[in-house]
């Protein structure tokens, strides 16, 4: 088992794009999709018997060659190469459940706009968990605190969206299915 570093105050850019997905929403999706892969995960949390993880370089693995659906919650610093494979791959008939913040005119949104067959907004913001042990600064007059690995942390800046790339006609192209669900009573029933 590897050893975790505490650092302190805050999160390495690697550590921050590890945010691991609440088990109520990936039992939520799963129920829905029945996923054969995690695609951008590791021992420790992954959902799913089968994941690919940073040393086996999902990006570089035909996901359609081997599974039919697949859940992906990348890293959020470089999304695009993520969307290109998305693509490539729902071209190939695979179909990948994205989670990711929800939209805000980011360049590589044109692409998910085009090409996600559905787009499920969750309305209430999610409490992704902390991918590993830092401290946080407190504010004057508090003290700073220890936020431990897989401990649920909110606060992001947006609200969290699920994409759904399932293979589509050329014809439907750009018309996604729009949804949105209460955050809540999917936490009450998954969880």
């Amino acid at each position: 088992m590897q050893t975790k570093t505490i650092r302190r105050y805050g999160l390495t850019k690697e550590q921050r794009d590890c945010w691991r997905t609440p088990k109520w929403m990936f039992n939520w999706l799963n129920s829905m999709y029945d996923f054969d892969v995690d695609l951008a995960a590791d021992e420790e949390n992954s959902f799913c018997k089968d994941f690919l993880s940073t040393e086996q370089d999902s990006l570089s693995v035909e996901w359609s060659k081997y599974w039919d659906v697949g859940f992906l919650n990348p890293p959020y610093s470089a999304p695009t190469p993520w969307i290109k494979q998305i693509i490539k791959e729902q071209n190939h008939g695979f179909t990948t459940v994205l989670v990711m913040p929800t939209l805000n005119g980011d360049i590589y949104n044109s692409p998910i706009l085009r090409r996600a067959s559905s787009i499920t907004f969750i309305i209430g913001r999610i409490a992704f968990l902390a991918p590993a042990d830092y401290w946080v600064k407190g504010k004057p007059g508090k003290s700073d605190r220890l936020v431990k690995a897989g401990t649920p942390v909110s606060g992001g800046a947006r609200g969290t969206a699920i994409y759904e790339f399932a293979p589509i006609p050329l014809s439907r192209e750009g018309r996604a299915t729009l949804l949105s669900v209460n955050r809540n009573e999917l936490i009450k029933a998954y969880s």
